[in-house]
């Protein structure tokens, strides 16, 4: 179930209000897989396996991903194709690949998955600001309180 993307970003900025009154301690991002093209509707960064993000399907989306993200975060090419989950550190590149991200979504799929993704930002960023990254299992990724 995908909610339009001005009810997503409603429903983000509650939650993200709900956890600034009272933090909980561990947010754990699943990575569920959902359609379209597998990308989770509520999912925090993308997930980048071989240097393919679970959005780019198509050769030129995963080149144009890749491309991104050597710029945006300043990765090296042999450490995106050993794979790996994104974590963001820097605010400057976070801005720079959320707008190229987004920009891939709308065309990829449809104009709706880039505004659901902006929609996620006010929630990226309570995360990144508030919690850090303690363990990774498989695809399940656990970020603890600051």
């Amino acid at each position: 179930h995908l909610l339009p993307p001005e009810q997503l970003a409603q429903r983000v900025q509650e939650i993200v209000h709900a956890f600034e009154k009272n933090p909980p301690k561990f947010i754990v991002d699943t990575r569920k897989v959902h359609f379209p093209l597998t990308r989770p509707p509520l999912e925090l960064w993308p997930n980048i396996t071989n240097g393919i993000s679970l959005l780019a399907n198509r050769p030129a989306d995963q080149n144009q991903l890749v491309q991104i993200l050597l710029r945006a975060f300043d990765v090296r090419p042999e450490d995106v194709t050993k794979g790996g989950f994104l974590v963001p550190e820097r605010p400057d590149s976070i801005r720079r690949f959320d707008a190229a991200y987004a920009s891939i979504l709308g065309s990829s799929t449809d104009p709706a998955e880039a505004r659901r993704y902006e929609a996620m930002q006010p929630f990226r960023r309570y995360v990144m600001d508030n919690y850090q990254i303690v363990g990774q299992y498989d695809t399940q990724v656990l970020f603890e309180r600051k």
